[in-house]
C-alpha cells in the first residue's frame, strides 16, 4: 500500500485494471520519490487462535485474554522443549524441531532467538551452533570489550540482531540513533560499500570513548561478518509472541487448539490429514461429521473434536447453514425423512444428501449407508412435498399434534418410514465413500489392520518420503489406488505410473517393465504393499524408484534379517535403571539382529553405541511390543532402519 501526503495521481503514474489502481513505478523508485510503502500480513494463524479461544470459551467457560498471557508457562516450554510444534506458528518444520530439542528453549527470548536462528545464514555459517554450546555452557562466553556485555548477554554473547548493531554503534563508538539506523539500513541491504563507509567512523568514535583501534577492528568485522545473517528484532519478537499464543495453547488446550487449526485448514486436504494424524499422535478422537453435533467448522464437545460440515465435498455453505440454524431451532434429527421435511428444500438436492451419507453425516440415525442411500429420492420427494403444502398453509397430522414445524413433535417418525431389506456395505466400500467425499479416508484406513507390521518394518510413511533426499533408501506400506501406463518418448519402452498413498498422503512410484513382469499381480488397485526403492527428484517432484514389493503380511520374511534396531534414549536420572531394564528384555530376546543405543553425551551431542553380540536380537513382533511397552514415555522414542539405508 503506498502512502501520500496528497493526492497520488498528482505525484505518482497510476494504473486503474477494473476497481484495482496500481503504481507504474516499482517500490525501489517509489522510495526515491519520497513514498511510504506499507506491507499489511493476512496471517491465517491469527484466526487460528481467536477460533481456539472461542472454543476454550464454549467447552471450559474460561476467557483467555491472548495479549496477557503469562510468559512463563511450564507446560508452554516443555512442549517446544520435546519439538512438539506441529501446527505452531513457524515452528513446524522437521529441522525447526530437531533445533528446539537441542536448545531446549526455556524462556521468551530463546524463542525470539530461535525465529532469528533459523535461517539459511546462520544455520550455514555455524552461528547457530555456537548460540547452542554458550546457551548451555558447553562454551565459555567471551567478549571483545566489556561494553559489549550488557548488549549481548540477552543473546549469550551472539551478535543476533540489528537493533544490537545499533547499541553497539551508539555506546561503542558515540554514533547518533539515526547513524546507527543508517548503519542497520547497510546491512540490511547487504552493500558492501555502504558498509565501508561506515568503518572509518567507527574505529574512530570507539578510540574517542578509549577502546584500542584493533579491538574496535575485531569488533568492526565481527559486524560485517553479522551482516549477512543479522535479524530485526522488533519483527522477531512479534513473530515470536504469536508463536508463543498458538504453543501455549496446544500445551493447555490441545484440543480446542487441534479444532481451530482444522476449522482455518479446512479447504487444503494435505494439511486437514496432516493435523488429524497429529490429533491423533496426541490422543485427540476426531469424530466423523454428524447431522446432530456437527457445525460449520470444526466443534468440541466433550473432548472430541466434531468433523466441520463446511469441509464435506460436494456439500455447499447454504446446506450447511440451513442443516444447523435448524438444528438450533427446532432440535435434532431423528431420520433422513424428518431431515428432508425440515431443512430448506430448495438448498437439499440429491448430491448433497449422498455427501452426508458417504461421510458418515447420518449415522446417528442407526441406519445402514446401504440403505440411507436406497430412499435418498423418496425422502427428498417426501420432505419437498411437506413442505409445499406447509408454505400453502395446509393442516398436516404433525401439525395436529401440536408440532407447527413439521417432523418435531413426540410421536416416532420412523412408523410410516420404510427402508429396503440391504446389507451394510463391506468397510472398502464405505471407506472408498468417505474418502471421495473428505478427500481422505477418517474412520479407518485400509492399511490400519497392518499397523504394527508397518510401524516396524516400514522406514518412512508418504510424507516422510516426499521430503527424503534424492535417491534416499525407503521402505514404504501403502495402498495402491490407481495405475497407469505410459511409453518413454525417448525409448519407446512402456512403463507405469502408479498413485500409493497412506494416512499422510499420497505419491507416485516409477515401475519399468521388469518390475511389472514380476510384480503385476500386486501391481493392481486396492493392493497393499510394502514397496522397498528409492526417492527420485524431477524438478519440485518427489516420487518412489521401486527396487522390490511384496504383500505387507510378508515383511518380517523379507525385512528381518538385514534389520538394525535403533533405540533413541533421552538422558535423565532414570537412564541407568533404564538401560539395565532393557538389556534384560535383549537378552530375553536373542537373536542375530544388531542394536544399536542413541543417546547424548556431555555436550548434547548424539553418540550411537552399539551393543555387544550377546545382546543381539531376534527382530520381531514380540521384542518390538517389550520395547515399546518399557520406553513408552513420549521423551524415548524406537525407530527401526534397515542396515546400510539410513
Amino acid at each position: 500500500v503506498v502512502i501520500s501526503d496528497e493526492a497520488l495521481a498528482d505525484c505518482l503514474p497510476l494504473y486503474r485494471n477494473g476497481e484495482d489502481i496500481t503504481t507504474q513505478l516499482p517500490m525501489e523508485d517509489l522510495e526515491l520519490c519520497g513514498m511510504l510503502k506499507m506491507d499489511f500480513l493476512g496471517l491465517r494463524t491469527l484466526t487460528i487462535v481467536e477460533r481456539a479461544v472461542e472454543l476454550i470459551q464454549h467447552t471450559t467457560g474460561r476467557t483467555i485474554d491472548v495479549r496477557d498471557l503469562p510468559l512463563d508457562d511450564p507446560p508452554t516450554y516443555d512442549l517446544l522443549t520435546r519439538g512438539d510444534t506441529v501446527a505452531v506458528f513457524q515452528l513446524e518444520s522437521a529441522g525447526m524441531r530437531d533445533l528446539l530439542r537441542r536448545l531446549k528453549p526455556d524462556r521468551f527470548d530463546d524463542i525470539i532467538a530461535v525465529l532469528a536462528l533459523y535461517r539459511p545464514g546462520p544455520l550455514g555459517s555455524g552461528m547457530v551452533e555456537t548460540y547452542i554450546q554458550f546457551t548451555h555452557g558447553l562454551e565459555a562466553i567471551s567478549y571483545e570489550h566489556p561494553s559489549l556485555e550488557p548488549i549481548l548477554k540477552e543473546s549469550n554473547g551472539v551478535i543476533l540482531y540489528q537493533e544490537q548493531v545499533m547499541r553497539i554503534a551508539n555506546i561503542m563508538c558515540g554514533f547518533s540513533l539515526n547513524e546507527a539506523d543508517s548503519l542497520r539500513k547497510a546491512m540490511g541491504k547487504k552493500k558492501p560499500e555502504l558498509m565501508a563507509k561506515y568503518q572509518e567512523q567507527f574505529v574512530e568514535g570507539a578510540a574517542k570513548n578509549g577502546i584500542e583501534k584493533k579491538v574496535a577492528t575485531r569488533v568492526w568485522e565481527l559486524i560485517v561478518y553479522f551482516a549477512g545473517y543479522g535479524f530485526n528484532k522488533s519483527h522477531s519478537t512479534a513473530y515470536a509472541y504469536v508463536t508463543y499464543e498458538t504453543a501455549y495453547l496446544k500445551a493447555n488446550y490441545p484440543t480446542e487448539f487441534m479444532a481451530g487449526v482444522l476449522t482455518c485448514e479446512m479447504s487444503h486436504v494435505d494439511k486437514v490429514v496432516e493435523n488429524i494424524e497429529e490429533c491423533r499422535r496426541n490422543e485427540i478422537e476426531v469424530l466423523a461429521p454428524n447431522v446432530n453435533r456437527s457445525h460449520r467448522g470444526f466443534w468440541v464437545s466433550d473432548g472430541k473434536i466434531w468433523y466441520g460440515l463446511e469441509a464435506l465435498k460436494g456439500l455447499g455453505g447454504k446446506v450447511v447453514e440451513a442443516i444447523v440454524e435448524e438444528r438450533e431451532k427446532n432440535g435434532e434429527f431423528r431420520s433422513i425423512f424428518e431431515f428432508c421435511e425440515r431443512v430448506n428444500s430448495s438448498t437439499l438436492n440429491k448430491s448433497s444428501l449422498e455427501c452426508l451419507i458417504n461421510s458418515g453425516a447420518f449415522d446417528t440415525f442407526e441406519v445402514p449407508r446401504s440403505q440411507l442411500l436406497a430412499v435418498i429420492e423418496s425422502a427428498l420427494a417426501r420432505g419437498q412435498s411437506v413442505q409445499k403444502d406447509r408454505q400453502a398453509g395446509q393442516i398436516t397430522l404433525f401439525d395436529l399434534l401440536g408440532d407447527p414445524a413439521g417432523g418435531n413433535s413426540s410421536q416416532d417418525p420412523s412408523t410410516d418410514e420404510q427402508y429396503p431389506d440391504l446389507p451394510e456395505w463391506p468397510d472398502f466400500e464405505r471407506l472408498s465413500r468417505e474418502k471421495q467425499t473428505l478427500g481422505f479416508y477418517l474412520s479407518g484406513h485400509p492399511l490400519g489392520a497392518h499397523d504394527t507390521l508397518i510401524q516396524h518394518y516400514a522406514t518412512h510413511t508418504v510424507r516422510q518420503a516426499e521430503t527424503a533426499n534424492d535417491n534416499q533408501k525407503i521402505v514404504l506400506a501403502a495402498q495402491i489406488s490407481k495405475i497407469t501406463k505410459k511409453v518413454s518418448k525417448r525409448t519407446g519402452n512402456p512403463f507405469w505410473i502408479a498413485v500409493v498413498e497412506d494416512r499422510t498422503g499420497s505419491m507416485e512410484i516409477f515401475v519399468n517393465q521388469k518390475l511389472m513382469d514380476e510384480y503385476a499381480e500386486l501391481l493392481k488397485p486396492q493392493s497393499i504393499v510394502m514397496l522397498m526403492g528409492a526417492s527420485r527428484h524431477r524438478d519440485t517432484n518427489v516420487s518412489l524408484n521401486v527396487k522390490q514389493m511384496f504383500p505387507i503380511e510378508e515383511s518380517p520374511r523379507h525385512l528381518t534379517d538385514d534389520l538394525s534396531v535403533l533405540i533413541e534414549l533421552d538422558s535423565g536420572p532414570q537412564i541407568e535403571d533404564l538401560i539395565f531394564k532393557l538389556k534384560t528384555v535383549l537378552e530375553n530376546h536373542r537373536g542375530d539382529t544388531p542394536v544399536f543405543l542413541v543417546m547424548r553425551n556431555e555436550n548434547d551431542e548424539k553418540v550411537v553405541i552399539q551393543v555387544g553380540r550377546e545382546s543381539h536380537v531376534s527382530a520381531d513382533l514380540p521384542l518390538f511390543d517389550e520395547i515399546d511397552s518399557l520406553l513408552g514415555c513420549r521423551h524415548y522414542q524406537v525407530n527401526r532402519m534397515r542396515a546400510g539405508w539410513q
